[in-house]
């Protein structure tokens, strides 16, 4: 049975299942209809005929009929069932709830998202404005950069004209600095711990025990460090290390013998002596 309510309907099976049809403006049967058909067939559970209703009186269901028997390939033929019946199912089809049940809305979740929907929009505009403060922040601190590496791009092709490259300018202008120190005979910073670390391997390849260190300075690009001896050997052996050594020197502080209380020989005292380091040693 086939029922039609203007642009709607509804067919229903023997055994009671329900399609619900929408209708359109022409006069083939409903693409829905078509395709439970076409399942039915499929099935073997085509029906003989179709029953075709109508909840207004206007007198076109029997050429309805036979167009969509036509098309259908299947007996079509009008019916009149009660008015009220139908009428009444359309209703009860048209107005049922589905959400009923397991599938009602909670009412409290329901409250409380009304509840919490203020403070989630003020919430999601803190977090819009958060990420466009951001966001023009960076390009304010892209652009000063983009600025500065301008400036000393600038600065480091004024300074040295003749570089062909240039990748890092702070870092390029400060060794072109310290070379042209160098080449002047200026210190630069980096001598300072170079003349600190070649007195000290000057101090580990003497032979012996270690010499006591009493005292350390350096100024205008020299070293200087006072150490006590623990031997004559020592002394020869920096005196031979000192000779390689351009630009340095070394010299005796103390060298006064120290009287035996006990008795005996005099002893010598501890070897005190200077060594003065300058750049470019």
């Amino acid at each position: 049975a086939v029922v039609l309510d203007g642009q709607h309907g509804f067919a229903k099976r023997a055994d009671g299942f329900v399609y619900n049809l929408d209708i359109g403006s022409g006069r083939e049967p409903p693409f829905g209809l078509t395709l439970a058909l076409k399942e039915a067939r499929e099935h073997q559970r085509a029906p003989s005929a179709l029953a075709l209703q109508s909840t207004s009186a206007d007198g076109s269901l029997v050429a309805l009929a036979a167009q969509w028997q036509s098309s259908l390939g299947m007996p079509v033929k009008p019916a009149a069932p009660p008015l009220n019946q139908f009428q009444l199912l359309l209703a009860a089809s048209k107005s049922a709830n589905l959400l009923t049940g397991e599938f009602a809305p909670r009412e409290a979740m329901g409250k409380w998202m009304a509840l919490l929907k203020p403070s989630l929009v003020v919430l999601a505009l803190i977090l819009v404005a958060h990420v466009g403060f951001t966001l023009i922040d960076n390009w304010r601190l892209n652009g000063e950069r983009l600025a500065l590496e301008r400036e000393m791009t600038q600065v480091f092709k004024t300074a040295f004209p003749s570089a062909q490259a240039i990748v890092d300018p702070p870092l390029q202008l400060q060794r072109n600095l310290q070379q042209l120190k160098r080449d002047r005979g200026l210190p630069a910073e980096s001598d300072a711990q170079m003349l600190i670390s070649r007195l000290a391997s000057l101090m580990q390849m003497l032979p012996g025990a270690a010499p006591a260190i009493t005292a350390l300075t350096v100024r205008d690009g020299a070293a200087t460090l006072d150490a006590v001896l623990t031997s004559a050997e020592q002394r020869t052996g920096l005196q031979r290390a000192i000779d390689r050594l351009p630009a340095a020197s070394v010299a005796d502080i103390v060298s006064n013998p120290i009287p035996n209380t006990t008795g005996g020989d005099t002893k010598s005292s501890p070897l005190a002596v200077r060594i003065t380091l300058r750049a470019g040693a």
